[in-house]
């Protein structure tokens, strides 16, 4: 069994792929022959055609390996580096006899949560106006917010979202989730199913948006559910920009509904200069980073390992994606 890594479509000292990572897989399939290529070009000139490849496989021209995937006779399963897989073409590999996909899902749970909690910290504890008021010195005191017996309603309920709410109990909240089966969930007092989307939204006092970038979840938040919100709720968007349509939400801040909002993700992306959203003092902006950690790399490879076992006795693997259902 050959396994093939592909490790330059992401730059930065936490995305480096080294041995110490080939060796993680080595440990998992021990009789497996395991290459290291900075290309697919690299690979089909080598002669290699795997049994499994491991790659970045998200959007954004980060995934240049399907027409590769789609001419190797062996392969058998792809391993994507990070919980995003939307950079395949899901029709052509569902077509491939015999192909799995499985992403890196459970990796983000952590910092992206830590991220969350800052931002609602942030504008709880109004720090950006003590920042201010260290700029010039001023002794002006005045009375935050508390999170403590505040509504947080999540939409998208995957393994992030079980660490947001997770902490989130920790500091006295509420905690709502709007999932598409109903089943009694780890830290959250309610879960709704997504045909009472609309009430979870109303019902928020913050709003953290974790769902995928799918064709059904294009636009979920727009005008008509930005009107639906509490006035002075406070909106978070950690999943994919495209499930917010942005003017609406620009219009929602300018307007004085919402109190505020922080963004990791956008669309567009990246923000381009100009943007009413860069200048907003009620506004927060993160550059897509709230995966970011210097463990990614060694939980990407963690969460590959742990497929292994399921993925050699046949059976499906614990992160791994419908081809037809896109998720």
């Amino acid at each position: 069994m050959t396994v093939a890594i592909l490790y330059t479509k992401k730059t930065g000292l936490q995305f480096e792929v080294g041995q110490q990572h080939a060796d993680i897989v080595r440990a998992a399939l021990p009789d497996a022959t395991v290459v290291m290529a900075e290309t697919p070009e690299e690979l089909a000139a080598r002669g290699i055609d795997p049994d499994i490849l491991i790659a970045w496989v998200t959007g954004g021209g980060h995934f240049t390996a399907e027409e590769y995937c789609l001419s190797c006779k062996n392969l058998k399963w792809i391993h994507g580096l990070s919980a995003g897989v939307e950079g395949v073409t899901y029709s052509a590999l569902a077509d491939k006899p015999g192909l799995h996909l499985t992403n890196a899902k459970g990796i983000h749970g952590i910092p992206i949560s830590e991220h969350v909690l800052g931002f609602m910290l942030y504008h709880a504890r109004a720090l950006g106006r003590i920042r201010e008021n260290m700029k010039t010195e001023a002794w002006n005191r005045f009375v935050p917010q508390e999170l403590y017996g505040h509504t947080l309603t999540i939409l998208g309920m995957g393994s992030i979202a079980s660490a947001v709410a997770k902490r989130a109990k920790a500091f006295g909240m509420t905690v709502l989730g709007v999932k598409r089966t109903v089943v009694p969930l780890e830290n959250v007092d309610e879960v709704l199913p997504e045909t009472k989307m609309d009430e979870a939204i109303a019902r928020a006092d913050y709003l953290v948006m974790l769902l995928p970038a799918t064709p059904e979840t294009q636009g979920t938040m727009d005008r008509r559910r930005f009107a639906l919100m509490k006035d002075g709720a406070f909106f978070i968007n950690v999943g994919r920009g495209q499930t917010v349509d942005t003017d609406a939400l620009v219009e929602a801040l300018q307007s004085g509904k919402l109190s505020g909002a922080a963004l990791d993700a956008v669309a567009p992306e990246p923000l381009p200069a100009g943007h009413p959203l860069w200048t907003m003092d009620n506004v927060i902006v993160s550059p897509h980073m709230s995966a970011e950690t210097p463990r990614y790399m060694e939980r990407a490879f963690g969460v590959f390992a742990d497929n292994v076992p399921y993925f050699l006795k046949g059976e499906k693997m614990p992160t791994e994606i419908d081809l037809k259902k896109k998720y």
